[in-house]
């Protein structure tokens, strides 16, 4: 009898965990991005109007993400790592896309897009206090 609780407790919680409300941020989305589930898309338009970036650009930006994407989900899923480590080795990605982004955005569209970047820190720091 105690094995059939187990196993129906063992269930539920593997069941419960699973579902992907389980998985929503505050903001109600799943993808993280903060932009109603919409993904990288609207990021990309509002870049794409903010900073007056060419549909070439766009799309080698796209792609950019793209030959991203596979290093930070493996890193991301990584649990053998401490946080301290994960935050050097985040900052390491994150400088690596940077550098192939310089080379897609003209010196003023980067220092456009530094300003906006910084201004989003500071959004999202006010909410932290």
């Amino acid at each position: 009898m105690k094995k059939v609780i187990f196993c129906i407790v063992l269930l539920g919680s593997a069941v419960a965990f699973s579902s992907p409300t389980f998985s929503q941020n505050p903001n109600g989305n799943q993808n993280g991005s903060g932009n109603g589930g919409q993904g990288h898309e609207a990021d990309y338009v509002k870049y794409k109007t903010d900073l007056g970036l060419s549909d070439a650009q766009v799309a080698s930006w796209q792609s950019l993400d793209e030959k991203h994407k596979p290093q930070i989900k493996a890193f991301r899923s990584n649990t053998f790592i401490g946080d301290d480590d994960k935050r050097a080795q985040m900052k390491q990605l994150h400088a690596a896309k940077d550098a192939d982004l310089k080379g897609i955005l003209t010196s003023d569209q980067y220092a456009k897009l530094e300003t906006i970047r910084s201004q989003q820190k500071g959004e999202r720091g006010k909410g932290n206090h």
